[in-house]
């Protein structure tokens, strides 16, 4: 179930006043029911996923051609405190993984950065932009406004590594940095089978050279391959295929799939293997594990059921399995108006 997970910012502890501020400042927009701040340690919430059996997210550069093209048209939630226009490029004030989530520095992406914000979202035409309606609306619905989480964070562009061990934190062009004019509409609402989870928002410029992600119209059907692309945990784009739709579920809202992802994946397009966007991800298991004896984190891996994992949890029919959010008749009927 969707609960959000609290998680320790070790980063704070070489941080300045100034920088922890700004993180007490995005805690505040983004959860405004929760500033919690004890002693050099602040807490966060994130929306917790996991990895399947092996880990098969691979960074941009070594994506399938056909995903790659796609790339283009899918960004990062940002916060501005951490972006920095000089001249025409974006500076980058990101971490590493180990810096800020204390992932142990032998796990797979340690060494890269995070913009430590939790959320995708993908264009399906120049100004309109699909995202999870947790990223929108902490919670209830949103019409045509204007919410915190619209107007206080950005989505960036094209952050993504065109070679192993890039340098990417100031070569982005200014112009990869949209903003959100306006949430058309957001739903975050429900209960387990229930739940709808799903926004669209406006952007402020308009993309036509960008990809633009076509909804399928052709039937989910169970071991269907599927595909993702996001930022997990803040972390450059990574892509994910290798996985399939494993459990329709008996409600109208979800079906589930064996996809890697975690929290910052949030809002990224789950895709057939023409590139269609099927659905939008939206929740799963947690995503890290303690490791005790190295006093840092591991990513959580579980089986291909989602039902064992290596943070020692079992478990059970809802809790269990990577959630997307389907387009189901509530949100076509949304969407629709939308629609060329």
């Amino acid at each position: 179930m969707y609960m959000g997970r609290l998680h320790t910012y070790r980063y704070a502890l070489g941080m300045n006043l100034s920088n922890i501020l700004k993180i007490v400042s995005i805690i505040l927009i983004s959860n405004p029911s929760l500033a919690i701040v004890k002693a050099k340690n602040i807490l966060i919430p994130e929306d917790p996923k996991a990895i399947f059996a092996s880990d098969n997210r691979r960074d941009f550069y070594q994506m399938p051609m056909k995903f790659k093209n796609m790339a283009s048209g899918v960004g990062s939630w940002t916060s501005p405190f951490f972006v920095e226009e000089i001249g025409n490029l974006l500076k980058l004030d990101f971490p590493t993984m180990t810096d800020h989530y204390a992932l142990c520095p032998s796990e797979k992406f340690a060494g890269q950065v995070t913009s430590m914000i939790s959320c995708t979202g993908f264009l399906i035409s120049e100004d309109l932009f699909l995202t999870a309606g947790h990223c929108m609306v902490n919670a209830g619905s949103a019409r045509n406004e204007v919410t915190a989480m619209c107007s206080d964070f950005n989505w960036l562009f094209d952050y993504f590594l065109k070679e192993a061990n890039q340098d990417i934190l100031s070569i982005l062009p200014k112009e990869n940095l949209a903003n959100c004019q306006e949430v058309l509409f957001a739903e975050n609402t429900g209960e387990d089978e229930n739940r709808m989870d799903f926004a669209l928002i406006r952007l402020k410029t308009k993309y036509p050279k960008r990809h633009h992600f076509k909804i399928s119209k052709k039937t989910i059907t169970p071991s269907m391959p599927v595909h993702i692309m996001g930022f997990p945990s803040g972390l450059p784009l990574k892509y994910a295929g290798s996985a399939f739709v494993q459990n329709m579920r008996k409600g109208p809202q979800y079906f589930e799939a064996n996809l890697d992802a975690v929290g910052g994946n949030s809002g990224s397009p789950v895709l057939n293997d023409q590139g269609e966007a099927v659905g939008i991800l939206v929740r799963g298991n947690a995503d890290f594990y303690v490791d005790k004896s190295a006093d840092c984190d591991r990513w959580n891996l579980c089986n291909t059921t989602g039902k064992r994992c290596s943070n020692g949890i079992q478990e059970e029919d809802w809790n269990n399995g990577m959630h997307i959010q389907k387009f189901s008749p509530e949100f076509l009927k949304l969407l629709a108006p939308y629609l060329n």
